[in-house]
């Protein structure tokens, strides 16, 4: 989550991945872990959310044999294209290392009957007890042409023979690819089309920014506590004055600040940094997005 903050900026349009409306019921594990199949829930929030959980599965398995949790049989389009991202923490007996995988297996029926395959994804294998995001499960995954239904898994592995490893994951998404998931930490404006999430840096600690949406143009982060407002932000559909999307920021902070704003349409993105110590300048990014309609 440490990421060198820069002056008050633009970047270039680049491609990242992007989040979308997730298709899974339960991927933030609020209250529990139902409708995963299998697993624990845990008190452990990727967000330190003090109403929310993860989801805990746990490997004594021998090396590189999975310990896995499920989800609930959801359904699919064959031949279209899906993405996704997790958060996932790792911890094992001392000299154990090990590894997470989030991929999902294809059915042929709506019900999750008639196996198809499954689609290799990234692996996590940070074993230090510190959250981690995998911000997709890799380049794009296309369903297979038959898929009527799909399981997520959840998996955990060790490589070595002894020892145990425990992993939690939280904030699990799979979607459609080029729509916006809301989520805690991320906010979707515009009628879902634009993404937007940030990071933030004190002197000693850092994490994600929570989010709030007020409007279907505007909403607010923050970072410490809910009544504690950070940052506002408003995408405005600007095409018919001038063939862009404007992007407007103000801040009621000095500390640093990585905000990202995504176009899931297409894919490309803007990044916002303020530096700590400095107050937030407004943005009033005119030119932010040339990608109407």
């Amino acid at each position: 989550m440490n990421k060198p903050l820069g002056f008050l900026m633009v970047l270039s349009a680049i491609a990242v991945p992007c989040a979308s409306q997730n298709l899974l019921q339960n991927g933030t594990f609020d209250t529990g872990i139902t409708p995963w199949s299998a697993g624990t829930f845990s008190t452990l929030d990727s967000l330190a959310l003090a109403d929310s959980g993860s989801i805990q599965i746990v490997s004594t398995n021998p090396a590189f044999t999975l310990a896995s949790s499920v989800s609930e049989c959801i359904p699919v389009t064959g031949g279209k294209i899906y993405e996704g991202s997790y958060d996932y923490r790792l911890v094992a007996t001392a000299g154990i290392s090990g590894l997470v995988q989030v991929f999902p297996s294809w059915y042929s029926s709506s019900v999750c009957s008639g196996f198809l395959g499954f689609s290799s994804t990234v692996q996590g294998s940070e074993v230090d007890g510190a959250w981690h995001t995998i911000s997709a499960l890799g380049p794009t995954i296309t369903a297979p042409a038959s898929a009527q239904s799909m399981r997520l898994n959840l998996t955990t592995a060790k490589l070595q023979n002894t020892g145990s490893i425990t992993a939690n994951f939280d904030d699990v998404v799979f979607k459609a690819a080029g729509t916006c998931a809301p989520g805690p930490d991320v906010l979707c404006l515009n009628n879902g089309r634009f993404q937007v999430e940030a990071n933030w840096e004190t002197a000693s600690s850092s994490g994600r920014a929570r989010v709030v949406k007020l409007t279907n143009d505007t909403g607010y982060l923050w970072f410490f506590g809910s009544d504690n407002v950070e940052t506002v932000v408003k995408v405005l559909d600007a095409c018919s004055f001038n063939n862009t999307f404007w992007v407007f920021a103000g801040g009621l902070t000095d500390q640093g600040v990585e905000m990202t704003i995504t176009d899931t349409k297409n894919g490309t993105s803007k990044v916002y940094r303020n530096t700590r110590g400095a107050a937030f300048a407004p943005v009033q990014d005119t030119s932010a997005f040339a990608t109407c309609p």
